[in-house]
């Protein structure tokens, strides 16, 4: 398990998913890859993708993507796109 959580971006735009998939990818070994997504203002479709990605690939090798405390912009940003239960299951302890 990870020792502290990833602090997620502000701005989670277009710019960020590859910074963002790249971060993903050097914890990937870990168990499971803890982000803290309070801070989150603004999100695009691209870094849902890179965070569903991540999470699907996590899972693929037994271990797991959570998301702890995610902002109302990003909550929205999944129930936008229809994404909940993506959400509900990153969210579950």
């Amino acid at each position: 398990m990870s020792e502290a959580a990833f602090n997620l971006p502000a701005i989670l735009d277009l710019s960020a998913a590859e910074p963002l998939r790249q971060t993903l990818l050097e914890r990937m070994a870990e168990r499971e890859i803890l982000l803290n997504g309070a801070a989150v203002d603004r999100v695009s479709t691209a870094c849902l993708q890179v965070l569903l990605t991540a999470a699907a690939d996590c899972r693929g090798k037994g271990g797991r993507l959570r998301l702890e405390a995610p902002s109302d912009a990003l909550r929205n940003a999944f129930t936008t796109l229809g994404l909940d239960q993506h959400l509900t299951e990153m969210c579950a302890p």
